[in-house]
């Protein structure tokens, strides 16, 4: 258990004695959540320190998840929300903010859980606030807007997949990756405040080309919800919570969104919206192609100056997926150079070549803000 620093009760500098607002005194559920032993009671972080882990986050009363009875209790009561509503993951919000020790505990409790209702495969991710080039979520979503809104060359893809070869764990394959969330705020938001007179449908184009890239890029996607409705957030935070359900909010109300009529005053579950529909297509191919989920990743082309990035997916010693992308809004024709055991292309998605030349490259031809996914033939040993 963590070995906690309890000075501060007494330091008159920070001490205080708790208490529950009268009328308060019994109002959660479960009751145990009533009683204030249960509670570091440190006041207010300050994120420095020992505060990182004991202090009041944002004014929330912060609990002693050292405690054994608090993490039993956690345990049952998410336990219980898997149950009745069959949940198949969790995200941690702000991860770091809690004792390592109580998520060794946790996560594979809920895993376990789940497993035992035929809920397999069942995720658990925290977040946590860093730019360190190891946060991958962060930083793949930075490095996307970099080219796709801010216009730099797609060789800012380099500086994101070379830190994959320090991975000598294999976290990457199953790092979370993400280009909009519920602290960064939208990917659509951004664009809109970058380019206000864009019009909608180069926006609907940028966007669906941001998920392609988190779809079939090495990670995990997650998806913010909302983003397949067309949402276009003010910012972040508190800002990028629109519900989709109709919300009352003057704020998210009055935002156009993107490839739709509808606003956030009415209930946003269209199965028929073009986001909805592309970002389906591609989660189709990530589900029935095992190396689009799993398979090695190979930078095959990026530009000092350019827009047009490259990527090959392998399937073991089988099969070669190479996914183009034009993230710009000129059409382009460019080489790719493939594995020499290519021989033969056929289409997932878009116009692919039929056959590889004899100098082991491949041409495609890819419309602006557009990709391409193309499966090879089985291979053949090279000669």
């Amino acid at each position: 258990q963590t070995l906690e620093n309890f000075a501060h009760l007494t330091d008159p500098a920070y001490a205080y004695t708790p208490f529950a607002p009268e009328g308060e005194e019994t109002v959660k559920v479960p009751a145990w959540l009533n009683e204030l032993r249960y509670y570091h009671n440190r006041g207010q972080a300050t994120l420095e320190g020992e505060s990182v882990l004991y202090g009041d986050l944002g004014g929330l009363d912060d609990l002693m998840t050292s405690h054994p009875h608090v993490v039993e209790g956690f345990i049952e009561i998410y336990k219980d929300w898997i149950t009745r509503y069959r949940i198949d993951g969790f995200h941690i919000k702000s991860a770091k903010h809690v004792n390592p020790e109580f998520w060794r505990a946790f996560n594979p409790a809920m895993i376990e859980h789940a497993k035992s209702l035929g809920i397999e495969h069942f995720s658990v991710f925290g977040d946590v606030h860093d730019p360190d080039p190891t946060g991958r979520g962060l930083v793949f979503r930075n490095a996307v807007m970099d080219v796709l809104v801010h216009g730099e060359p797609t060789s800012r893809f380099d500086q994101l997949f070379q830190v994959d070869a320090l991975d000598a764990d294999g976290v990457a394959p199953m790092a979370p990756v993400f280009v909009s969330n519920h602290d960064m705020g939208r990917f659509s938001g951004v664009l809109r405040e970058t380019y206000p007179e864009m019009r909608d449908e180069e926006k609907l184009a940028r966007v669906r080309l941001a998920h392609a890239l988190m779809v079939f890029a090495r990670g995990v996607p997650v998806i913010y919800y909302g983003d397949e409705q067309g949402f276009v957030s003010d910012g972040g935070g508190e800002h990028a919570h629109e519900p989709l359900f109709p919300s009352l909010v003057a704020e998210f109300n009055d935002n156009e969104l993107i490839a739709t009529d509808a606003t956030t005053a009415e209930s946003n579950f269209d199965t028929t919206h073009p986001l909805y529909t592309a970002i389906a297509s591609m989660t189709e191919l990530y589900r029935a192609h095992e190396a689009l989920r799993r398979g090695e990743q190979v930078v095959r082309l990026t530009e000092l100056d350019g827009g047009m990035f490259a990527f090959s997916r392998l399937d073991g010693d089988a099969v070669e997926y190479v996914v183009v992308m034009n993230l710009r809004p000129e059409g382009r024709q460019v080489n790719v150079e493939v594995d020499p055991r290519s021989i033969v292309f056929s289409s997932l998605s878009g116009f692919c070549p039929m056959t590889v030349a004899a100098t082991g490259t491949a041409q495609f031809t890819v419309p602006g803000l557009d990709y391409v996914v193309c499966r090879s033939n089985a291979w053949v040993d090279a000669p």
